[in-house]
C-alpha cells in the first residue's frame, strides 16, 4: 500500500461519502417509525378503540413516507459508494 498522504480532493470525497452515510441514517430514522406506525400502531390502536377508525385512512401516507425514506437510504448508499473511487485508485493492489 502506498503511504502517501491524502490529497485535498480525496479528503473532500471522503467527507462527501460520510455525509451521505449520515443522510442514510436520517432516512432510516424516518423510515422506521413511519412503517411501524402504518403497519402496527394504527391497526392495533384502532382495534382497541384507542383512536377512531378515521386514522386508518392515514396508513397509506405513512406507508408512502416509509417507502420514500427507504428509497432515500438506497440512494444515499449509492451516492456514498460513488464518492469512494479514490480508495481503489490509491490502493489498487488490495482490490485485485
Amino acid at each position: 500500500m502506498d503511504p502517501t498522504p491524502l490529497t485535498t480532493e480525496q479528503w473532500n470525497q471522503s467527507w462527501d461519502a460520510v455525509r451521505w452515510l449520515w443522510f442514510a441514517f436520517l432516512c432510516a430514522l424516518v423510515a422506521g417509525p413511519a412503517l411501524l406506525t402504518a403497519h402496527a400502531l394504527i391497526p392495533s390502536m384502532v382495534a382497541t378503540n384507542t383512536i377512531s377508525s378515521r386514522w386508518t385512512g392515514t396508513r397509506p401516507l405513512f406507508y408512502a413516507l416509509g417507502v420514500v425514506a427507504l428509497g432515500g437510504i438506497g440512494l444515499c448508499f449509492f451516492m456514498s459508494a460513488t464518492n469512494t473511487e479514490w480508495i481503489q485508485e490509491t490502493y489498487n493492489k488490495f482490490w485485485h
